[in-house]
Order: C-alpha cells, then structure tokens, then sequence
C-alpha cells in the first residue's frame, strides 16, 4: 500500500468512529444529507483556517516586530499534519476516494502548470518591450 493511501485509511477510520461515538452518525448520512454536509464541512472547513493560523504563529510572520524568534521546525510540522487530517477529514465526509483525491490533482496540476507558463511567458514579454 503506498503512504497516501495508508494515511488516507487511517484517517478514514478514525473519522468514520469519531461521527459514530460522537453524534451516532456514518459518513453516507453526512454525505446524503445537504444539512449535515453544510454542517460539517463549515467545521472542517474552520478547523482548517484555525490550523493554518497556528502555523503562521509559529513562523514568526510579524513584519513590524522588532524581535524575531526561531520557528520550530517539528512545531511547523505538527500543525501541517493537523491541517492535512483536516484535510483529509473534509474529503472524507465528501465521499471522496484517494483515487478521486489523485485523478484530481492531477488534473489540476495540468491546468495550473499551463496557466503558469502562460503568464510566465506574458510576463517575459512584458519586461522585455519595458527595457528596450
């Protein structure tokens, strides 16, 4: 089994027990139900800005700050998994498989790589008409 696809079980696992013990629900009644998706994808959804908030205290983004501390790299990292389960947590509940997750990014990953040398190449273009 590739990594993906075991931190994606595992998570599933742990989500599909965390609705059962917590609110008597399965995934497919999150999924079949507009209000409990609305729901529960608002909350993963906050749960995602509350991480990625962590993480920015941790870099030490402040620019009008006088004293600059260190991040910590493990730190960083342990709020990264926090919003990769997250993450993961709101594919979930979305009925999404690992193989969708994949096709995807794939996809996307095309779409976003041509855009980038389109602009690129615009932009390339622009700076050069600049400096004549």
């Amino acid at each position: 089994m590739d990594k993906l696809k075991e931190i994606f079980k595992i998570q599933k696992k742990f989500t599909e027990h965390f609705f059962r013990q917590k609110f008597d629900l399965s995934l497919d009644e999150i999924k079949d139900s507009k209000e409990l998706k609305i729901k529960w994808n608002k909350e993963y959804i906050l749960s995602l800005i509350v991480e990625a908030t962590e993480i920015l205290n941790e870099i030490d983004w402040k620019m009008h700050r006088t004293k600059h501390v260190d991040s910590d790299d493990e730190k960083i990292l342990e709020e990264s998994i926090d919003m990769l389960k997250y993450l993961l947590g709101l594919f979930i509940i979305n009925g999404f498989t690992v193989d969708d997750i994949y096709n995807m990014f794939m996809k996307k990953s095309e779409i976003v790589e041509k855009r980038f040398e389109k602009e690129s190449k615009s932009e390339s273009t622009a700076k050069s008409s600049i400096n004549k």
